[in-house]
């Protein structure tokens, strides 16, 4: 049975459920006979589309687990962040939920709250 590429836009329609691997499991798998090959055979700007979208997708579970965990561990409420801070705290439990977003929250607000908890954000990349 041969294997077909679909448009990764439509990968965003599908509910994730908790019996749905994540993106980030689905990383840590072994890659597919034949990927690369796939990968190989589509125009740079597919590619582009594939590899751009997967990274959204990466970027906004890795910032929602990230934005949960501050906001289980701190004792400061949703609403009281709004108050305090001005983050929108609907926006705030969207976001931490990984709803609401294609692309998760933004770096850069994910690191002003973090600021404002008392964390710090560490981004590192490391060779495969």
């Amino acid at each position: 049975m041969e294997q077909v590429l679909r448009d990764p836009k439509d990968l965003h329609d599908r509910p994730e459920t908790a019996a749905t691997p994540s993106l980030l499991e689905r990383l840590d798998a072994p890659v597919a006979d034949g990927m690369d090959d796939q990968m190989a055979a589509l125009s740079p700007e597919m590619r582009k589309t594939v590899l751009t979208e997967a990274g959204k997708e990466t970027a906004r579970i890795m910032a929602s687990g990230v934005l949960a965990q501050m906001l289980a561990e701190t004792r400061v409420s949703q609403r009281e962040l709004d108050d305090t801070y001005g983050f929108d705290h609907t926006a705030l439990s969207k976001a931490a939920r990984g709803v609401g977003s294609r692309t998760g929250p933004q770096l850069w607000k994910l690191i002003a709250l973090a600021d404002a908890l008392g964390y710090r954000i560490e981004l590192t990349a490391k060779r495969k």
